[in-house]
């Protein structure tokens, strides 16, 4: 009960934004039965159509029971099941949201990227890929990734399918869907959308409703037993319909996520158990160091660096080395050691860790052991280009050298990491900091004949 302005007391109810649920668990909470949307009202024979259906109303639903109730008493379960069929319910008598303003089963069941998008996307898009490529081809082509730092690495592919083709290259058309699929994915969990975004997402799925039917067509879509599918009763297909009308009502799919509920188990379970069995067997526990990043100077006082809060789909809190490189720029001269190994430039922000690779070499043992012939003319262009430009300059990557190449250096040593640590923000929201990602190096030795470099793509303009 609230007051309203006169101070009268009302009934006050929380209204329904969004019920997060995988598909099966939106079909019973819907009350329709196996292959049927929950959010319109298609069935399995219509899955494949290319446009959304009419969508799934409280008052349709109501409707349809009324009738039901009119034929049946729902204690007669065999009777009561036999009517409900007819309009591909199931045996919910009465839905939780009958008495719920405003609740409306095409609005609050919000699509959700776990199940919706991700899962989708593994369940058939890869398959359809495997099937076309052949098994052998794709786990060779994940195999010889170069493994990144923070992510997994699929050494021995992703395919565990029993059908193995023989092709190597995948028909242009089966490209062109599962490439306008994944841009779906993509463009679908955007945190910023505005109409000419919808409208391309939009524009994707068409695009590959336009295509899919080459899947089927050259033998892509196989089911249990090795059995060739020739149909798309999927109904994560049909609920891709609804996303951009959810949008529209509901906001970004992004902030329905079903990521901290399903990391519940490892976070409030097993995590837990673990901690404790361990304490349980160790007779003597040592009490350890803060976990601290070593090439954090120490002259910065840690408690004044508030670690950006825990975002959705991250179990750890992100460590903000923008904020970092800040405290540092803003110390006094001399008062912290130089050359500062947290700092930043734009959008990204570097940390080197305490530790180096290499502390005293040449500049030129660097270019041989690297195989980086113009070290030299670069570092002099650079360093010309800042007294030239000043440090805010921002530095053209390639193009040709203008220093020779013996073009003198103020120095003649330098020291080397093989490690680096860079940080973004967010492409679509400049104010949310992104976690930090590792990139690695490692001169030519053994089998890497040219060594072992992580890619990066870097933008010179803003």
């Amino acid at each position: 009960m609230l007051s309203d302005p006169i101070g009268q007391s009302r009934y006050c109810f929380t209204a329904l934004a969004s019920y997060i649920a995988d598909t099966l668990e939106a079909m019973m909470l819907a009350t329709v039965g196996g292959k049927t949307s929950p959010v319109t009202m298609a069935m399995y024979k219509h899955f494949r159509d290319g446009f959304q259906h009419e969508p799934r109303m409280k008052s349709t639903t109501l409707a349809q029971l009324a009738i039901v109730h009119s034929h049946a008493n729902p204690l007669d379960l065999k009777a009561f099941f036999h009517e409900v069929q007819k309009f591909r319910l199931n045996r919910v008598a009465e839905p939780f949201f009958q008495d719920w303003i405003l609740a409306e089963p095409s609005h609050f069941f919000t699509p959700e990227s776990l199940h919706h998008l991700h899962k989708e996307f593994f369940d058939h898009n890869a398959q359809w890929l495997i099937c076309a490529v052949g098994e052998s081809e794709i786990n060779f082509q994940f195999s010889v990734l170069q493994p990144t730092t923070g992510y997994p690495h699929f050494s021995g592919g992703i395919s565990k399918l029993k059908q193995v083709t023989s092709r190597y290259a995948a028909p242009a058309r089966i490209i062109t869907a599962l490439r306008e699929l994944m841009q779906f994915h993509y463009l679908a969990q955007s945190p910023h959308l505005d109409d000419d975004n919808l409208k391309c997402i939009s524009g994707t799925l068409q695009e590959f409703h336009a295509n899919k039917d080459a899947i089927i067509d050259t033998g892509a879509r196989w089911g249990k037993g090795n059995r060739p599918i020739t149909h798309w009763h999927i109904p994560k297909l049909e609920l891709m319909q609804s996303i951009v009308p959810s949008i529209c009502t509901s906001g970004v799919t992004r902030q329905w996520s079903a990521d901290v509920t399903e990391h519940a188990d490892i976070t409030e379970i097993k995590d837990p158990f673990e901690l404790a069995t361990s304490l349980l067997d160790c007779e003597q526990c040592a009490e350890e160091p803060e976990d601290v990043d070593p090439g954090i100077d120490d002259n910065i006082d840690m408690h004044d660096i508030s670690p950006e809060p825990q975002q959705p789909g991250h179990i750890r809190p992100i460590m903000n080395y923008f904020a970092i490189a800040r405290a540092l720029w803003c110390r006094d001269e001399g008062s912290v050691p130089v050359p500062l190994h947290s700092f930043s430039i734009g959008c990204t922000a570097f940390h080197l860790g305490y530790d180096l690779s290499i502390r005293n070499i040449t500049i030129n043992e660097v270019a041989m052991k690297f195989g980086l012939p113009d070290l030299r003319t670069a570092i002099a262009d650079f360093l010309q280009h800042e007294v030239t430009h000043g440090h805010q300059h921002i530095h053209a990557i390639g193009g040709p050298r203008r220093a020779g190449p013996t073009a003198a250096l103020p120095f003649d040593k330098v020291q080397v990491w093989f490690k680096i640590r860079l940080q973004e923000t967010d492409f679509h929201d400049p104010h949310t900091i992104q976690p930090a990602q590792t990139l690695n190096i490692a001169p030519p030795s053994g089998p890497w004949t040219l060594g072992c470099y992580d890619t990066v793509i870097v933008e010179t303009t803003f």
